[in-house]
């Protein structure tokens, strides 16, 4: 696996010197690259230029050729502050499907549903990404204190109150 390109690092700069009177040379990328040392984002540390650079006559004196100059390639110091890949984002979705009711039971877990679909979105060209559906459950707190009342109390029966005495 290559290095992946250092997107948005550009050669700032390059400058020729040694030119005969009446040509003027211009620096040419050519077929240099820009490179992070790895692809992956906790280990990418470094960029580092590979390939070659140029050189070309931008005005001449009559029958300047660039072949009349010898041209070695600058040294480009690699990059180390500030270099970083940040991580990509990824989406996901994922759908509910099994049993979706049941009888009470004092607990919250939803026993007979399960996950029936999920997609994972934004992968790099080259990754396939599947949404892993492990299976787990949410239990409740056993209860710590006594059950609330019910809703719905009978009322006492009624008794007969004792006659009062009469007054005389």
């Amino acid at each position: 696996m290559t290095a992946p390109a250092a997107t948005g690092a550009t050669i700032a700069s390059g400058t020729v010197l040694g030119a005969v009177a009446g040509d003027t040379l211009a620096f040419s990328n050519g077929s240099l690259a820009l490179n992070y040392n790895t692809s992956h984002v906790s280990t990418a540390t470094t960029i580092d230029d590979t390939g070659t650079a140029g050189f070309t006559i931008t005005s001449s004196t009559p029958g300047s050729l660039t072949s009349d100059y010898s041209f070695t390639g600058p040294t480009i110091a690699a990059v180390t502050a500030g270099v970083g890949i940040t991580t990509k984002a990824l989406t996901s979705t994922a759908s509910i499907g099994g049993t979706l009711t049941k009888t009470y039971d004092g607990t919250t877990a939803a026993t007979g549903a399960t996950i029936a679909s999920g997609t994972v979105l934004g992968a790099v060209a080259g990754d396939t990404l599947a949404l892993a559906m492990a299976a787990w459950h949410r239990t409740t707190t056993p209860r710590t204190s006594a059950p609330p009342p019910p809703l719905m109390t009978p009322a006492p029966p009624a008794s007969p109150s004792p006659a009062a005495p009469r007054a005389a």
